[in-house]
């Protein structure tokens, strides 16, 4: 006979239900072409990988890697003559090894399927695959596919990114952020952010997705939600109130000129306006809050929210004082 307490115990094993989600099938198109591009004489793997990819092909050749194929020129053939480049093998080898296993990708992608079923239900779920993009974008997204390029998140020590890249840039280029990213882009893609507006719409429009993608990434907190260092995040979050101060009394809220508007959501080394040890992305932060006060205090669903048209509505709303 088993003791009580592990009997108990056995009982309690059995009996409960993991909180962990269900993996989510990643689709590794980069294997497989890299598989097909050192195996060039696997005619049958060649067939398999064509009917595979057949819908992906033409817009990963033409719109990622934006090869012109020569008049009836082959897929395979394209692919094959565009990899010839010994440098661009070279970073497919390196983006095949450090890509190797993705624990934390799979995990959080598998949290936001969950989170999009309980905040999204109306919405169609998101598949995920990895390609290899030849540093071109980071995310594409197509039908219910949302793809990530592996070779943009391999960290932003890796050899070949210095002198590419800016180093405000390479701290995005790490693979943590690989779900923000493609959360944020398949939101972007069934929401689409306005082209026009004056300032300060814009930046509710883009704070909203963002507060949408942290929804979705449960855990992700404010820091890797911007791609902040500590000392950023500190800073921003102890200047919110002089930033909105600043741009109200400057007449920037209303702004509508291309230059103001990167100085405060484009990816910048710092904003001029308040010095060096400002991050980016300050007019999204800003947004970012002003959503968050807006949902504090007005209840509806996160659909609701993203199809909320009136940007002003929620400005005025969420009676943001910082």
């Amino acid at each position: 006979m088993l003791p009580a307490i592990l009997f108990f115990m056995m009982l309690l094993s059995g009996g409960c239900k993991s909180d962990k989600p269900a993996p989510v099938a990643i689709d590794r198109f980069d294997n497989d072409l890299y598989f097909l591009l050192k195996h060039p004489a696997d005619r049958t793997f060649e067939q398999q990988f064509a009917k595979k990819y057949g819908d992906f092909l033409p817009l990963y050749i033409a719109g990622v890697l934006q090869i012109r194929t020569l008049g009836g020129d082959p897929p395979m053939r394209a692919l094959r003559r565009f990899f010839s480049d010994s440098l661009m093998i070279a970073i497919y080898a390196d983006e095949q090894k450090r890509m190797k296993e993705l624990p934390e990708l799979s995990s959080d992608l598998a949290g936001a399927v969950v989170q999009i079923k309980k905040l999204l239900p109306e919405a169609k779920q998101p598949r995920f695959r990895i390609h290899f993009s030849a540093l071109s974008q980071s995310v594409i997204t197509f039908g219910d596919w949302v793809s990530i390029a592996g070779d943009k998140y391999l960290g932003k020590d890796y050899p070949h990114y210095q002198g590419a890249y800016y180093d405000y840039m390479l701290a995005d280029m790490q693979s943590q952020y690989m779900a923000r990213d493609a959360v944020h882009a398949w939101l972007q893609a069934r929401y689409p952010i306005m082209t026009d507006g004056q300032l300060i719409d814009k930046m509710i429009v883009n704070g909203r997705l963002l507060y949408a993608t942290e929804q979705l990434l449960p855990g992700i907190g404010p820091a890797r939600l911007f791609g902040y260092s500590d000392a950023q995040l500190e800073w921003i979050i102890s200047n919110e109130a002089a930033i909105w101060a600043f741009m109200a009394d400057n007449d920037q809220l209303y702004a509508d000129n291309p230059l103001t508007e990167t100085k405060y959501l484009g990816e910048v080394p710092f904003n001029t306006f308040f010095g060096e040890d400002a991050p980016e992305k300050i007019g999204l932060w800003i947004g970012y809050r002003i959503v968050k006060e807006y949902v504090r205090k007005h209840e509806g669903s996160l659909g609701e929210l993203l199809k909320e048209p009136d940007a002003r509505k929620i400005l005025q709303l969420s009676e943001y004082n910082p």
